[in-house]
Order: structure tokens, then sequence, then C-alpha cells
């Protein structure tokens, strides 16, 4: 027999909603949407997400447009609402109505969380109408988007309860991204990867130039598809043939595609902040502590990378923000 209804401690509830959300489409009302969260709950094509997308959420830091910019392009309708402060996630046979924003803080459990997951048919097709009735807006265009951009403050204005602290306000470490690891092997191209790049190389880098930022394709070989896949921030660690060993600042991926029609290699389009090198991870070891946990992660089997202040570290290297 089903469960009508249970009590879900957050790290629970985060667990059935990202279930969910790669099942199908979702219908999601929830306050703030931010860094990191549209790889963590990766809404699918088809899906609603309603959320606070205002100026003044934007200078709060509250809600991050590149998110949403990730999300709209993937075909999810975003819909803005202003007064908004429900925490409803809504699936086929189950919806979730809780207090967690969508948040790395809430994520991670830095923030202690519940909520409540209900089954019955008549409540959770009553939790995706109310939804539906709060995508009352137009939902938001990539014009739109760029528009919020230009209120966006990370660090949130520095302000609380409406007026100015007094301290120095320290940057938002939510605002950063979760990295992903790409472990690599660099070596010569055989024909047919580099005439796929030819094929999809100058597009692309016009799109990278136009945000201002350099385009760099890397082949996998490692057989199969690599776990890595479009809008994913990714921290490569990569082996040269001569044996060296080095860390290449975070990057987003553009797209992986095949080289060829029946072969096993990728090429994985990546595009990070303008003229930003390379360090040997010799060199990021020195730097971050030989012995250090962050390193040893580095250095073995480490997948990804969620902790604020690993990611402060990792993306300080490179003095890159986000």
């Amino acid at each position: 027999m089903a469960i009508a209804a249970r009590f879900l401690k957050g790290d629970e509830a985060w667990q059935h909603i990202r279930a969910g959300v790669k099942k199908g489409p979702a219908y999601v009302a929830v306050a703030w949407w931010g860094s990191g969260m549209s790889r963590l709950l990766p809404l699918k094509r088809g899906s609603v997400l309603v959320v606070q997308a205002d100026f003044a959420t934007m200078k709060q830091g509250q809600t991050n447009p590149m998110e949403l910019e990730d999300l709209v392009k993937r075909g999810v309708r975003v819909f803005p609402m202003r007064n908004l402060h429900a925490k409803v996630f809504v699936f086929q046979r189950a919806a979730f109505v809780g207090s967690m924003n969508a948040s790395t803080n809430s994520w991670d459990g830095r923030l202690l969380e519940a909520a409540v997951e209900v089954t019955v048919k008549s409540a959770v097709d009553a939790a995706k109408a109310q939804v539906l009735r709060w995508a009352c807006d137009k939902p938001l265009d990539l014009d739109d988007i760029k528009e919020l951009k230009k209120h966006y403050d990370p660090q949130g204005g520095g302000r609380a309860g409406g007026k100015r602290t007094t301290t120095k306000p320290q940057r938002a470490l939510m605002d950063l991204p979760l990295l992903e690891v790409l472990r690599t092997h660099r070596g010569g191209w055989e024909e047919h990867t580099q005439e796929r790049y030819d094929a999809d190389g100058p597009a692309l880098r016009k799109e990278a130039a136009r945000a201002g930022e350099d385009l760099e394709a890397i082949e996998w070989t490692g057989g199969g598809v690599p776990s890595v896949e479009a809008h994913v921030r990714v921290l490569e660690i990569g082996e040269e043939e001569d044996g060296s060993v080095w860390v290449s600042a975070p990057a987003r991926v553009r797209l992986v595609t095949s080289t060829k029609k029946g072969q096993p290699e990728k090429l994985i389009y990546l595009t990070r902040a303008t003229g930003v090198r390379r360090k040997r991870l010799s060199q990021v070891a020195k730097t971050l502590g030989r012995n250090s946990e962050l390193v040893r992660l580095l250095k073995g089997r480490g997948r990804i990378f969620k902790n604020p202040g690993d990611l402060a570290r990792l993306f300080g290297l490179w003095g890159i923000k986000r």
C-alpha cells in the first residue's frame, strides 16, 4: 500500500526530490534558486519553476540569474513571482512541501530543514494546480535574464534587516557553483576528431567570445559516455604524455559530442575566463598545503567538490569569482 504522507528530514527530502526531478517534468515553486542548484536539481524540458526573480532579489544575491539562464536554455519555463515564499516540489505521483529553498546552504545540511511528502492523488493534483496558478506572469526569456544579471550581487548588498551592516560583507560562499572533476589524458587527435572540431568549433568560439570566455576542446578516450554533461562546472585534472599532471581553471561544459559515428571518443567543449593559465598539480599542492585533505582529493579519486571552503580555495587559485 502506498504511503499517503510521511515526514522527511532535509537530506531525506532532497534525495527524494532529486530522484523525482530525474524522472520527468516537475512543477516547482520555491522562493530562491541559488548557485549550483541547476546541476543538483536538473529540471527537465517541460518543467515549470516559479521563483523570486525581481531586481530586489538579484541585489540580495538570493536567486542566481545564471542558473535561471541554464534552465531556460534547457526548455524549463521560469516564471517570476515577487512575493513568493512557498517551497513546493511536485512530480507525477508525489508532492513535497517543506522549508527548503533551492540553495546549497540547505542542500549541504548547513540549515536544518524538513518536509512532508504526500502521494494521495488529490493532494498531488492540488499542489500542481497551485504551482500553475502562481505561474501567471510571462515566463522569463534570455533578454529578461540578461537584464537581471545587471542587478545581481552575489554579496547580497551587505544588508541585513533592511539596514546596512557595520562590517564589510563576506562573499556569499553559496554563490560558488559545485565542481565536478574531469580527469583526462591528453594526446594527439585522430583525423576524425579534428574534422568534428572543425565542424563545431567556429560557432562555439563565437558564442564564447561574446561571453568574454575562451573555448577549449578535449578529446575523451575513456570509452562510453563521460559523466559530465552540458552546463556542468568542472575542474579538469589532466595528464600529459610526458607524465606531468596539470590542473586547469574551473570551466563550464558547453557541449559533449561524438567525434564520429561508431567511434568511442567524445569531444568535450569547455569555456572559461579569458587568459587564465593551468597550473601544475605540484604547484597547486604547494599553495594549498601538500598534506591537506583538499590536495588528497585532487590527487586521488575525488569526483565532486561542494564544500564551500574547498570551492573558495579552488576558485581563488585563479582569482575567479564564479
